[in-house]
């Protein structure tokens, strides 16, 4: 993604490869070569929109406490419409089927995300970091694996 293409396929290699990449590779070269290669879109899964919009939402609350700004309930709430909608507009089409069904998934997600809040699970002091990137050269792959931790 973001590479020159011509006529929907990369023209170069690309700047790194994800552990998701590489995984996606070695399960179904072809489905790589459609998803990452020529970029075709397939409608998202509720599922997944709902994980990406829940995860930025978090991302969110651990960003706003490690900085030491606004991380109440409120606001994570708002992050997760935001990247719901975001989401939406960037990736394209989520699977929803029923129009209820993506009304009903935003209320799932922002209960998900208030069950996390209130959790002892949820980290109460500030982190020591936040999405950190990792990258790796490794011999014999033309270029570095790439990564991120979300939470230290």
């Amino acid at each position: 993604r973001g590479q020159p293409k011509e006529g929907g396929v990369m023209l170069a290699f690309p700047e790194h490869i994800s552990p998701s990449a590489a995984k996606s590779y070695l399960s179904c070269s072809l489905r790589f070569y459609f998803e990452r290669v020529a970029d075709i879109k397939k409608p998202t899964s509720v599922a997944l929109h709902l994980g990406k919009s829940i995860h930025a939402a978090l991302q969110a609350f651990h960003l706003a406490r490690w900085r030491g700004e606004d991380d109440s309930p409120e606001f994570v709430a708002e992050a997760f419409e935001k990247a719901f909608l975001q989401l939406e507009r960037d990736e394209g089409p989520v699977n929803f089927g029923e129009p209820n069904k993506r009304e009903k998934a935003i209320g799932d997600g922002l209960r998900v995300v208030a069950a996390y809040l209130a959790s002892p699970e949820a980290l109460k002091e500030k982190p020591r970091a936040v999405e950190v990137f990792l990258k790796e050269e490794i011999p014999g792959l033309s270029v570095p694996l790439t990564g991120a931790m979300d939470l230290v």
